[in-house]
């Protein structure tokens, strides 16, 4: 199960990042990124763009034990980093809804809605400590890192029955924050 598990996240990752090279060389967006204009605007629409590649997370993620295993995160949290708070709040929301709308009677996704806006929160928090210094790949790892410790606690402080959250997360927290981690940085 780990094995498929790594092999669906990797593939998810390496979609995740095609689709953003695509995008990035839309000449509207790179131009958008490369003045850095953090107008209300340009945020809202980056915010919808990372929104929507955070939801296209949802529909390539892998169905284990009742779940939805995705890299949602890489995107939510980029849009904060890269757009800037409005864009990760933006992405956030979006996807965070899109996910609890995906399968409202699904054990997680209460947990994964709240779960998904935080990521956009924790891109928006990143944005504002690191917005005056360079990102290094360990500040990286450690949003994707604090981002998946706090899905884990949502899912067990939220999804029912208890026993199933505990053994969904004993099976997919690790692989989680290695490949969405990685993730992050390539994206």
């Amino acid at each position: 199960m780990q094995n498929n598990l790594f092999f669906s996240l990797i593939l998810n990752i390496s979609f995740l990042v095609l689709i953003a090279t695509i995008l990035t060389e839309l000449r509207p967006l790179r131009m958008m990124l490369k003045r850095q204009d953090r107008s209300v605007r340009n945020q809202l629409l980056l915010g919808l763009i990372f929104g929507l590649l955070s939801i296209s997370g949802t529909y390539t993620g892998i169905a284990v034990q009742g779940a939805v295993v995705n890299t949602r995160v890489v995107s939510t949290v980029a849009a904060g980093l890269v757009g800037g708070p409005i864009s990760g709040v933006c992405a956030g929301l979006l996807s965070g809804v899109h996910r609890y709308l995906y399968d409202p009677h699904g054990f997680t996704s209460l947990a994964c809605a709240v779960g998904t806006f935080c990521f956009g929160v924790i891109g928006a928090l990143g944005f504002r400590i690191y917005s005056r210094r360079r990102r290094d790949t360990v500040d990286l790892v450690l949003l994707t890192v604090t981002a998946e410790l706090i899905q884990c606690v949502l899912i067990l402080a939220l999804a029912r029955p208890f026993s199933a959250a505990v053994e969904l997360e004993h099976t997919i927290l690790l692989p989680k924050m290695l490949v969405n981690s990685v993730g992050l940085i390539s994206f």
